[in-house]
């Protein structure tokens, strides 16, 4: 019966102590308000939202949410997926970088359609902006998620067509997800290549789809190109493949660009990485974009451009040999820390190199829920971007 009355008046007393900071808040100017609120993260603000009308209305507000998404831009996470059962979790980089023992939050996935064998569908995650994940499933559809509000959307479909079988080399997907920030319109881009053989030459099928408009278009104007990654890295408006120039697999490889705003493609210039290179990836290191450079499974290099656009603003972060039975491909640089700790994925592990003092760090299995059949990583930012109409 104590037990009961101590319950009870606990309740009640936490009950009144949120009121009495509800009507301490609500007695504050608006835009002290705004600023309060726009610093909580997501989860919080949902919650905001069931205080009050004025609350809700703010929180809804397209002006609020740009505001708490550029508070945001400071608390980036890591997306993490699996692919056994799809199962994604979050992190934050300041925990992996600062905690012996991060633990990661589950993320609602729950967007695989329900009569689809999920050992036959093919799901990868192809990009993050402004909080809103682009995902391809079975290669052709695609939808857009913003794990932190816990919704999804599936686009139209695009008109192309899957691969009648995955293990013809010669066609592949490639994808690319962006904001156009002058016509404040999210665009999709889907390529898809074909070839005889894999050494070329390669036609392209290339698709665009714009939210404002939501409909896809053909992209006609376009050079002859293969690309060789499936996702488009997201810098400075513009997306980024590496690329086979001209018609085939082992011609001469460079960086393609699509501007979103203009739907352009051009070429960037690549750093001047010397001789004995056997492959590159393209990637984005903390909003900048760089590249990493095998040199014939011995060691590779990163280089990052700091000042986009210029070719001799390209620098070399360094050098590391090539890890034992760690595919190239399977390597991402995901984020660079004001102590000049670089964090990067390397197979199935996570790793963090101090540029200062060249040491190196396995980061998990010391992350807590985490297992080696995480096979995709990536950075992003939680908001409460939703550019659909509800």
């Amino acid at each position: 019966m104590d037990q009961e009355r101590k319950q009870g008046n606990f309740i009640q007393t936490s009950s009144t102590a949120a009121a009495d900071l509800v009507t301490l808040v609500s007695s504050l100017p608006p835009e002290m308000i705004t600023e309060i609120l726009s610093r909580l993260p997501v989860k919080s603000l949902l919650q905001c939202r069931c205080v009050s009308i004025s609350w809700n209305a703010l929180i809804a507000n397209p002006i609020f949410v740009k505001k708490h998404l550029k508070a945001s831009q400071n608390q980036a996470q890591l997306l993490m997926r699996r692919v056994l059962d799809c199962d994604v979790k979050s992190y934050y980089i300041s925990d992996i970088l600062n905690e012996e023992c991060p633990i990661a939050h589950s993320l609602d996935f729950s967007i695989i359609p329900s009569n689809s064998d999920l050992c036959m569908t093919e799901i990868w995650i192809m990009g993050s902006c402004n909080g809103l994940v682009c995902v391809a499933i079975d290669e052709v559809e695609i939808l857009l998620w913003n794990p932190s509000i816990r919704k999804s959307k599936t686009l139209p479909s695009c008109g192309l067509k899957k691969r009648t079988s995955l293990s013809i080399p010669s066609q592949f997907f490639a994808y690319g997800f962006g904001y156009d920030e002058r016509n404040s319109d999210y665009k999709v881009i889907v390529i898809k290549s074909n070839s005889k053989k894999f050494t070329g030459p390669f036609s392209n099928e290339i698709k665009i789809y714009g939210l404002k408009s939501g409909s896809w278009r053909k992209v006609k104007n376009y050079p002859q190109f293969c690309p060789l990654g499936e996702r488009g890295m997201f810098v400075s408006g513009s997306l980024h493949w590496g690329a086979s120039m001209e018609t085939g697999i082992n011609n001469y490889q460079g960086i393609l660009t699509f501007d979103l705003t203009e739907e352009t493609f051009s070429e960037i210039s690549q750093p001047c990485f010397g001789e004995g290179i056997l492959d590159s990836l393209v990637g984005v290191l903390s909003g900048c974009l760089c590249m990493l450079f095998n040199y014939g499974g011995k060691k590779f290099d990163l280089w990052i451009m700091k000042d986009y656009g210029k070719t001799e603003s390209w620098t070399k972060l360094f050098s590391l040999p090539f890890p034992n039975r760690i595919d190239f491909h399977s390597f991402t640089p995901l984020y660079i820390s004001k102590k000049n700790e670089i964090l990067m994925q390397l197979g199935k592990q996570l790793v963090l190199f101090n540029l200062e003092n060249k040491v190196v760090t396995i980061s998990y299995p010391g992350i807590k829920n985490v297992d080696n059949h995480f096979i995709e990583a990536l950075t992003y930012t939680e908001s409460l971007v939703w550019p659909f109409p509800e």
